[in-house]
């Protein structure tokens, strides 16, 4: 959850996460960099860059050198990349 900080989940009852959590991998201090958006939030955990370095401030973008219009609403331009980690 990438918008999400690691202290909420102290502030109620959260059984599903809290076994998430158990059997999984969990943060204990990750803060999102631009509250709940999903595209400023995965390019800064892919880069280390905020926003403010990266420019990616919305979940929608155009990126002038390709020419192209990319939306995390449109599945085609967000299903089409390579991944980072094997």
């Amino acid at each position: 959850m990438d918008g999400f900080r690691a202290d909420y989940l102290e502030k109620t009852y959260t059984p599903n996460f809290d076994k998430m959590s158990k059997n999984g991998i969990r943060s204990e201090g990750l803060i999102p960099v631009f509250i709940s958006k999903t595209f400023p939030n995965h390019y800064s955990i892919a880069t280390g860059m905020y926003p403010e370095n990266h420019g990616l401030i919305a979940n929608s973008f155009y990126a002038s050198d390709l020419d192209k219009f990319y939306s995390i609403r449109d599945r085609e331009s967000v299903e089409d990349g390579d991944f980072l980690w094997r």
